[in-house]
């Protein structure tokens, strides 16, 4: 799940390590003798996020869920409802960038866009006014997944240009949820259908069933994204299994 210029490969022969550069130039390479600079290298710097030191943490909540999950003798939409599952929606500030960064970088499965943005860009969505940006945090009665999804809305259409989140909360509904909170809200402040971009990828296909799900429809494709629909007037379903809070929800119209 990691993007081959965050890669370094390490090896003591120079023809290995120029293989590798003329094959992949994305990787970077360094001499096995200098295996010891490692951590002091610049390119090895990386901010550290709250979700990065809370993984092994998260792990072990994980393995209490399906534990948990088991005894529910395969009633799976009732372990979710058990689950007490909470959303808190945000808008991606200068604080949660840096984890809106780890995630475009890490997410294949549950990426519906297929962009991988860098710092730059994503500095600039923050700061162009006509794009409503969503950071998604998510936890439940055993403990938080920490910040899961990431969503781009260009509202002068509506259309949803970018939608990811982390495989960590696969089949939880989180994904159906927000969708569901997306619709409304866009179709209420504009009385508009609601449009989204979807690149469907073999990686990504089973988690893209949530539009179907949920009720939009395919218009049709260009350069391989799919363009979806959500009439409006027709009813968004909601199964009632996440809460959501919102913080600094989008204006009135």
């Amino acid at each position: 799940n990691i993007g081959l210029d965050s890669m370094l490969f390490v090896d003591d022969s120079e023809f290995e390590r120029q293989q590798v550069s003329a094959a992949l130039p994305d990787v970077r390479t360094l001499d096995a003798l200098r295996y010891i600079q490692i951590l002091d290298l610049e390119e090895c710097q990386v901010a550290v996020t709250a979700e990065s030191r809370e993984r092994r943490k998260m792990y072990r909540i994980e393995t209490q869920r399906q534990d948990i999950a088991a005894s529910f003798a395969g009633d799976y939409m009732a372990f979710l409802k058990h689950c007490d599952i909470r959303m808190t929606i945000r808008p991606m500030i200068e604080e949660n960038l840096e984890r809106v960064h780890e995630l475009t970088q890490r997410t294949n499965q549950m990426n519906f866009s297929g962009n991988r943005y860098d710092r730059g860009v994503l500095q600039e969505i923050l700061h162009t006014p006509y794009l409503d940006t969503f950071v998604l945090e998510v936890e439940d009665r055993f403990g938080s997944y920490g910040v899961v999804g990431f969503c781009v809305v260009d509202k002068r259409t509506p259309l949803m240009t970018d939608l990811m989140f982390s495989c960590r909360i696969q089949s939880k509904r989180v994904e159906h949820a927000f969708m569901a909170y997306l619709i409304r809200q866009y179709i209420s402040l504009t009385d508009r259908d609601f449009q989204a971009n979807y690149r469907r990828t073999a990686r990504n296909d089973p988690s893209g069933r949530v539009f179907a799900d949920i009720g939009m429809r395919e218009l049709g494709t260009k350069d391989g994204v799919s363009r979806l629909l959500f009439p409006r007037g027709q009813a968004v379903p909601d199964d009632g299994l996440v809460s959501i809070t919102v913080h600094e929800p989008l204006p009135i119209a």
